[in-house]
């Protein structure tokens, strides 16, 4: 980077990627290197980035100690250019907070459904900088270009339907002719523009668009048009009546595979659970993602009678009481009239402030925090007053450090109430620990071939019970992937074609669920990534102020996350489902919509 010819302002600074890269300040303009403009792009649209993985992007050819040395001496001229840090040195390192990025804030209109904000934002990243002697640092840009053309392509096509329906055939004709420029062999954009000119009552521009789309798929494909478009064709040469365009009709997946109807494999399971209700041992319930542990509790202890139910869920880490917290509210709102004391009333409105007549102060020391645990030891007896029989505490691997620390208070304290806890295997901190408590153990396993012939027989589908073999050896026997499988094979018309040869692994069951996710309407699938970001504060409310739509708008796209069994009312079906969906959206995304 050359070195300023004056000391850079103070302000505020923006990164435009855009183009081949600069920082502007005012009338202040750093033009920069390529790596640099590589280091800001990695930067703003993946996240904080560890020093050594950048080092090693941006200088490939170089030993670790020189490559990281180069990146500090980057960041020094940097510094000096602009007079601050725009980059924080740190590691991992991180953009400013403050750094206007116009790639960013393109991606992030492009997720609030602000397409033609967005589709101002005008150019290619990194414009006409190439990284040929950084092989992973070029094929990481080509694939961000790639990200950031397919939402412009996105926006385009959303803003040309829009401008479509509002009768503004003009302005929707110039979008279809954009779309055309970016993508040349689009018969979709051929078509787009075809039926726009049609409807302005220009036959000849509109079979002049049909003969430009013929040739350029005769001269860069060798092929002729589709058969949609020569219908297209042939409707415009008569002159007659375009068919309205119809909605893409979304798969309503069977009842019976939503939730089948009945719990299989399961007999020596349940007999350990019987085993332990009989003794009054606390059981603990440990398995793989996917495997069935919270269908098995449930279906348990609800033929027992009423039980509680306190879940973890993804997001909880980090803010105290946050599964307990959700949990007890939802009791409160639905056993309202409790005798409880008023000081009972005072501690749990702690947790749930809406509780009490006022707010107590922050817990200071071991005493008060005993206090506010002999509240909640207060709230679950009066529950079994009330004939509730048991409480399960599920997803551990979630939950929050305090919340935990509670569970094991109410469990030392031995409540009259059958209590039992289930986590996946492996993912919980302090796995060991729990395994050496007094707990009755269980391990839910995949199911045996027997248990899957069974499963498919009560699923009362087409040839799916011939299936059990090649099903178990390829999931593994985990119920999920079973369901996940059968799913995707009945909505791609594939179910009497038997396992399709390019579907992923058993453990690459996310890949599974993403090729789901992808079939989704581009609206239904943004309302599932909102609801992915904003994990446990989702709500539709919320979902309407990021996508910048009314709640009307969302009820279909509700309705089709939910036949899709995505989510299940504001939360989702499963938490494989979630991190699927989570994985999706950019990290810089995750940051600016949080």
């Amino acid at each position: 980077m050359p070195a300023p010819q004056k000391p850079r302002q103070q302000g505020l600074w923006t990164l435009e990627l855009f183009g081949r890269g600069r920082l502007t300040c005012g009338a202040a303009v750093v033009q920069l290197e390529r790596k640099t403009a590589a280091l800001f792009a990695f930067l703003a649209l993946e996240g904080a980035t560890s020093r050594s993985k950048l080092a090693g992007l941006l200088w490939a050819d170089s030993s670790e100690e020189s490559a990281r040395n180069s990146l500090r001496q980057r960041l020094y001229r940097l510094r000096v250019s602009v007079g601050q840090d725009l980059i924080v040195s740190s590691d991992p390192l991180r953009l400013e907070p403050n750094l206007v990025v116009d790639a960013l804030r393109f991606e992030s209109l492009i997720f609030t459904n602000d397409f033609q904000a967005a589709l101002a934002l005008e150019g290619e990243l990194l414009a006409n900088v190439d990284f040929d002697d950084c092989p992973e640092l070029s094929e990481w840009v080509l694939a961000a270009r790639e990200r950031l053309e397919a939402g412009r392509r996105e926006a385009g096509v959303s803003e040309s339907n829009r401008l479509e329906q509002a009768g503004d055939y003009a302005a929707a004709i110039g979008r279809a002719r954009q779309l055309l420029l970016r993508d040349p062999i689009s018969e979709d954009a051929h078509r787009r523009l075809m039926r726009l000119q049609y409807l302005t009552n220009d036959r000849p521009a509109a079979m002049l668009a049909f003969h430009q789309c013929q040739s350029v798929l005769k001269t860069q494909l060798g092929v002729e048009p589709l058969p949609e478009t020569q219908h297209l064709a042939s409707l415009i040469v008569q002159g007659q009546t375009l068919p309205q365009s119809q909605p893409l009709a979304r798969f309503s997946i069977p009842i019976q595979i939503l939730r089948p109807p009945i719990l299989v494999g399961r007999g020596r399971d349940w007999a350990q659970l019987e085993a332990a209700w009989e003794a009054g041992l606390s059981v603990v319930v440990h398995g793989q993602a996917g495997v069935g542990k919270t269908r098995f509790v449930s279906d348990f202890l609800t033929s027992k009678g009423a039980f509680l139910l306190i879940q973890g869920r993804p997001g909880d880490a980090g803010i105290g009481y946050a599964s307990f917290a959700r949990g007890v509210k939802r009791i409160l709102e639905q056993h309202q009239n409790l005798s409880l004391e008023p000081w009972v009333r005072r501690e749990l409105s702690r947790i749930v402030p809406s509780f009490g007549a006022e707010l107590p102060s922050a817990i200071q020391s071991d005493p008060e925090k005993i206090r506010f645990f002999s509240s909640v030891l207060e709230l679950l007896n009066a529950l079994a007053s009330r004939e509730m029989q048991s409480i399960f505490v599920d997803d551990l691997q979630f939950m929050d450090a305090a919340s935990l620390e509670l569970w094991q208070y109410i469990l030392s304290a031995e409540i009259p109430m059958f209590t039992c806890s289930a986590y996946r295997s492996g993912e919980l901190e302090g796995e060991a620990q729990l395994l050496q408590t007094k707990h009755h153990l269980v391990e839910v396993l995949p199911l045996e071939i027997g248990g899957l012939s069974e499963l498919l027989t009560h699923l009362d589908l087409p040839v799916v019970a011939d299936l059990a073999q090649s099903l178990r050896q390829y999931t593994g026997g985990n119920p999920l992937y079973v369901l996940e499988t059968l799913k995707s094979l009945l909505e791609t018309g594939g179910i009497a074609r038997g396992l399709p040869q390019h579907f992923p692994p058993p453990q690459k069951i996310g890949a599974l669920i993403r090729h789901r996710l992808e079939r989704l309407s581009s609206v239904a699938l943004r309302l599932a990534r909102v609801a992915a970001v904003a994990e446990t504060d989702f709500s539709l409310s919320l979902a309407t102020n990021v996508l910048n739509v009314s709640a009307l708008e969302l009820t279909e796209p509700l309705f089709e996350l939910e036949q899709a069994q995505v989510l299940i009312g504001e939360r989702f079906a499963h938490d494989l489902i979630f991190e699927a969906t989570l994985e999706g959206v950019p990290k810089s995304i995750q940051q600016l919509v949080h």
